[in-house]
């Protein structure tokens, strides 16, 4: 099992903790533990695999801050998926040394604090998912740097100020989601006109303007 490069135990019913018995698992590259019952924290132990692209625990009742080793993963680290779970504390700046991550999607946990401009530092991203947090502050304008960035979610926060217009420099948006949050101000036309844009969800904020929803 040592040589094996994919696991996978999605909804099979696991409870308990997640093995530290996995950072053995030297040539992993796909780890899949989402829709199970785990509980406790992420091992310190998982970001010393050096191989590991994609690692999905999803779906189950995960809790503490997200580990400042994360970086360790940072010349390998595609995918991570940590959705629906109770992770807590602030973003570690140490997330955003992850040069290589195309997917990360933190929603519906219990994440505070703010959003860093260090988000710019994720330049191969295409999916950012933070919805269903306590994520306040503002919404950095460095977002707009990430060229690759297809899909934006940070509804359901307690974001307040304007929305930044040089979102509208990433260019490759698809999907905006921006609602139930504290946003105020007009809504920037360089966002209403991006070519690639199929929807810009922005209701339950204190906007100002029509334009409340593109889709």
């Amino acid at each position: 099992m040592i040589d094996a490069r994919e696991l996978d135990l999605s909804s099979s019913k696991r409870f308990g903790e997640i093995p530290s018995e996995f950072s053995r698992l030297i040539n992993l590259e796909d780890l899949r533990l989402q829709n199970n019952f785990l509980t406790g924290r992420l091992p310190d132990g998982l970001w010393e695999l050096k191989k590991l692209r994609s690692i999905n625990v999803s779906n189950n009742e995960l809790s503490g801050k997200i580990p400042k080793e994360i970086y360790r993963a940072s010349s390998s680290l595609e995918e991570l998926w940590l959705s629906n779970n109770k992770f807590t504390g602030e973003l570690p700046y140490q997330l955003f040394m992850l040069e290589n991550l195309t997917h990360l999607n933190i929603s519906d946990n219990e994440i505070e604090g703010y959003l860093s401009e260090s988000v710019s530092d994720l330049v191969s991203l295409e999916y950012l998912n933070l919805w269903n947090n306590n994520i306040s502050g503002f919404i950095p304008r460095e977002l707009g740097e990430l060229k690759n960035l297809e899909f934006l979610s940070l509804s359901g926060n307690q974001l307040k100020g304007p929305i930044p217009k040089e979102l509208g420099n990433a260019s490759s948006l698809i999907s905006i989601g921006l609602f139930e949050n504290e946003l105020t101000g007009s809504i920037p036309k360089e966002i209403t006109t991006l070519s690639n844009l199929k929807y810009l969800g922005l209701f339950d904020n204190k906007l100002e303007g029509m334009c409340q929803n593109l889709s």
